[in-house]
């Protein structure tokens, strides 16, 4: 079954640039979003993904960016 997913992203060890690109895959992320957390997300804490097959890249610059 196809449930809604909650993804955190790294919180240590993290160098200047890293990236992380989240993708939804399945295609259903309007129906079953895709959370994901990290502890400052463009001053949020969270963000969310409910667009089908949408992807997210993020980017580690003291805090993680959506670029």
């Amino acid at each position: 079954s196809i449930d809604p997913v909650t993804i955190t992203l790294p919180t240590q060890n993290l160098k200047q640039g890293r990236q992380v690109i989240i993708k939804d895959e399945t295609g259903n992320c309007n129906q079953f979003p895709i959370t994901v957390n990290g502890t400052t997300i463009d001053n949020n804490t969270q963000a969310i993904m409910s667009i089908n097959n949408m992807s997210l890249t993020f980017i580690y610059n003291n805090g993680w960016r959506i670029i």
